[in-house]
């Protein structure tokens, strides 16, 4: 359940960032803003939203896992014929393994 101060952090996030936006490009060198910790408290807000909304998948394909690893699908595939990624019953790759791969060595 949302707080009751909570209720004005749902605003649209893509209206906040607009307006973040705007305000960074028409402003000037100035001090810090006072409400720096509302607008933090938003953006968290917005990202909490927006992952209740949008879960992540338990396995991708090819194609999707080639755009999370910032590879080509190719690549993908030579990994995948190499041993590195593995695919599952259905064709398609764990997120934990794309997570894996993701890690620093």
């Amino acid at each position: 359940m949302a707080k009751a101060d909570d209720t004005d952090l749902s605003i649209n996030f893509d209206e906040w960032l607009r307006s973040r936006l705007r305000q960074h490009a028409s402003a000037t060198v100035q001090a810090p803003e006072p409400d720096m910790d509302r607008e933090i408290r938003v953006a968290l807000r917005a990202l909490q939203l927006y992952t209740a909304r949008h879960p992540r998948p338990s396995q991708v394909n090819q194609k999707q896992a080639a755009e999370m690893l910032g590879v080509s699908p190719r690549t993908v595939y030579n990994l995948i014929k190499a041993g590195a990624l593995k695919l599952n019953r259905c064709g398609m790759i764990p997120i934990e393994l794309i997570d894996n791969a993701l890690q620093p060595a």
